[in-house]
């Protein structure tokens, strides 16, 4: 329920941004997009898979711009729309 006002919080960067940020560190295809709460702070979260077919999920400051995590998850090959693997954390 509270994710539905996460839109009107007031951030700095935009989701265009935050996709340049997130692209710039892992390159790959944006496959989503959504602002959400972590630990407290705003933040972007980009879906990125890569052409080796990795899906990362970035967490990008939606008022700094810092990257605070990513993970990656190693997906079937061609099988994108439904992942199941295992979740490795950097």
């Amino acid at each position: 329920m509270f994710k539905r006002y996460l839109q009107y919080l007031p951030r700095q960067i935009s989701a265009e941004q935050a996709i340049d940020i997130a692209t710039s560190e892992v390159p790959g295809q944006v496959v989503d997009v959504e602002l959400d709460t972590e630990n407290g702070l705003l933040v972007w979260v980009i879906d990125i898979i890569t052409p080796q077919g990795v899906k990362y999920e970035v967490d990008v400051g939606a008022n700094t711009g810092n990257i605070f995590w990513q993970r990656s998850i190693v997906l079937p090959l061609g099988n994108w729309s439904s992942y199941q693997g295992e979740t490795i954390f950097h």
